[in-house]
């Protein structure tokens, strides 16, 4: 459930929010805002945003939230494209508690630069769901322009079963990092645990490593170090 920590949910801002909707009902996906139809709304802060938003599921149950701005975002998408911009939100026991982990441990830094706000795929929308939203965090993968949210909710299970990364709608962060072996124990130390095979990051052929981690949330993450460099052919 959204409610629950672990809950990942996919932001999107839109130009259209009608078609994908007929979209998500054809390939058997499910409309979950309450009344099942877009709700209006008006936020403030950061960025002043005024659209219609709806939270929907893929047909593994996976969530989305579709925005779409009364005013549409500047972007580099294509014409054709209906998605604009995206980000990430993970519901969570603590928001103030998961923004020190990541920011201690993977070099997340709280808050965002207000063009990313004003994407529109920055922040969970509160009058697409039914839970009440409680205080939330807003951060961003570093070296990138990809906005993470992390959320508290009420009524949420915090004892849920944990999911298996196999298990159809798990939600994984996938990192890449400089160095799997300094970065794994600060994981491990601050409540995460190892998932992959023996408990040890896997090496590939060509040298590329990465490893699953369970986090103290209930979500997954897969640092991935990339693969050395090949020797130049003469």
């Amino acid at each position: 459930r959204i409610q629950d920590p672990g809950a990942a949910i996919l932001l999107l801002s839109v130009r259209n929010i009608d078609p994908m909707i007929e979209t998500v009902k054809k390939f058997n996906g499910t409309v979950v805002t309450p009344g099942g139809a877009p709700k209006t709304f008006m936020m403030t802060g950061a960025a002043s945003l005024k659209g219609r938003v709806v939270m929907v599921t893929d047909p593994d149950g996976f969530l989305i939230q579709l925005v779409q701005l009364d005013t549409p975002p500047q972007s580099t998408a294509p014409a054709e494209s209906n998605v604009l911009a995206a980000g990430l939100a993970f519901t969570v026991k603590s928001a103030d508690a998961t923004m020190r982990y990541y920011q201690d441990n993977l070099g997340f830094a709280p808050g965002l630069p207000k063009e990313l706000y004003a994407t529109g795929a920055a922040a969970l929308v509160a009058d697409g769901i039914a839970p009440a939203m409680g205080k939330s965090a807003v951060t961003r993968v570093p070296g990138t322009g990809v906005p993470v949210t992390f959320i508290e909710m009420q009524g949420g299970d915090a004892n849920v079963a944990q999911a298996t990364i196999r298990d159809p709608g798990a939600g994984m962060l996938r990192l890449r990092v400089k160095d799997i072996d300094t970065l794994l124990p600060k994981l491990k130390a601050g409540g995460a645990t190892v998932q992959s095979e023996n408990g040890e990051p896997v090496t590939f052929a060509n040298g590329q490593r990465m490893v699953v981690i369970h986090d103290p949330n209930n979500f997954f993450i897969q640092p991935v170090q990339a693969a050395p460099p090949q020797p130049r052919q003469p």
